[in-house]
């Protein structure tokens, strides 16, 4: 994670995910992913989003590493 955005304090700079969606295109995975964050300029309660695409391949690698980070956490709590 040594290329991670990193604040002055060296944090890792991480926003909590309000929600997604999921869409296709012709050849393409698309997703949605909002969240929220302290110095938005947004009008309140207004998520930041970003919008991206994917191949099938990516997206099928995508959802295999989250599941297997949610079951690493879930196996081992607090570690």
């Amino acid at each position: 994670m040594d290329d991670w955005e990193q604040d002055a304090e060296g944090n890792l700079v991480i926003h909590a995910i309000h929600g997604y969606q999921t869409a296709t295109s012709p050849d393409r995975v698309l997703t949605r992913m909002t969240y929220f964050t302290p110095d938005s300029t947004l009008p309140p309660n207004t998520p930041e989003a970003l919008q991206l695409h994917m191949t099938p391949a990516l997206a099928r690698k995508l959802g295999e590493d989250l599941i297997a980070n949610a079951d690493r956490i879930e196996n081992n709590p607090g570690a």
